[in-house]
């Protein structure tokens, strides 16, 4: 049998890891608001402009993949809502591609409206009072894919994929 690792700290060095990595919805959206601001709708058909890869990857470089904390680790109630997290798994499904509004807009009781985005979301975000326009003309797609834990993992494995991938001495087999 198995058993679970203590949790992990998901404590985070600064101020924009701590963003990228407890609310990248909210680098998202600093991201698409410019992109509006630039008033190219063109760059905004697919949702590729749109990418935090960069943020994520300078935040590896400087502090390994452990700074991101593991759900293979940590339960769902354990890490605040819309943080970044990783998992070790195997890819089982890959689902047909699912259509969604990329772009909306939030249209406020007085009448003015503002573009947002829909990507990384299952639901709108709908202050109170606001209604939602959804655009026809800003349709993305992403693809599901299902995946499970890996079956059969040992303990230092589990252990070395919870340290981003350096296994500790004490915790590796014996040769």
């Amino acid at each position: 049998r198995h058993e679970r690792a203590k949790p992990q700290s998901i404590e985070m060095p600064s101020e924009m890891h701590s963003t990228i990595l407890s609310n990248p919805l909210s680098e998202l959206n600093a991201a698409f608001d410019a992109a509006c601001a630039k008033g190219d709708e063109a760059a905004l058909k697919h949702g590729a402009v749109l990418s935090l890869a960069s943020k994520v990857e300078a935040v590896l470089e400087r502090d390994g993949a452990s700074a991101v904390p593991s759900l293979n680790v940590l339960r769902q109630e354990e890490l605040p809502a819309g943080a970044l997290v990783r998992f070790q798994g195997m890819v089982m499904d890959m689902h047909d591609p699912e259509y969604y509004a990329g772009v909306y807009e939030e249209v406020r009781p007085d009448g003015a409206s503002r573009m947002r985005t829909g990507k990384f979301r299952d639901t709108f975000d709908e202050p109170a009072g606001c209604t939602i326009r959804p655009r026809s003309d800003f349709t993305w797609q992403r693809t599901p894919i299902v995946v499970a834990p890996l079956p059969g993992q040992t303990a230092w494995a589990a252990a070395a994929a919870v340290n981003g991938g350096a296994a500790s001495s004490a915790a590796a087999p014996a040769a």
